[in-house]
């Protein structure tokens, strides 16, 4: 698939690798783990960063191509360092070129 801008973009790879980095948070990992795996994702999410923990996830659909990234919801089920859960619906824009990066949208 081509990007407007003539990049080729990977949906799957780019779902793939917004997986593998919601299952890392998921499970307890650092988010700057996600730079030593191979391939290597470059993630960005406050609530992670914060050590806010990552109880569920859910991809809300497949994701919207947007040039060379992908734009993909998911409702997230939270938990803040008092223990109190949240669900929030954020979107991730994820690319795979020429690195994958995974950064949640600030709206």
């Amino acid at each position: 698939m081509l990007g407007s801008r003539g990049q080729a973009g990977d949906p799957a790879g780019a779902r793939q690798a917004l997986g593998t980095t919601l299952e890392t948070w998921k499970q307890g990992g650092q988010i700057g783990s996600l730079k030593d795996r191979n391939p290597s994702i470059i993630a960005q999410d406050l609530d992670w960063e914060a050590g806010v923990s990552l109880l569920r996830f859910d991809v809300l659909d497949q994701g919207r191509d947007e040039s060379v990234n992908l734009r993909i919801p998911v409702e997230l089920t939270l938990q803040d360092k008092a223990g109190k859960e949240v669900k929030k619906k954020v979107r991730y824009m994820v690319g795979t070129s020429p690195s994958i990066t995974v950064f949640r949208e600030i709206f």
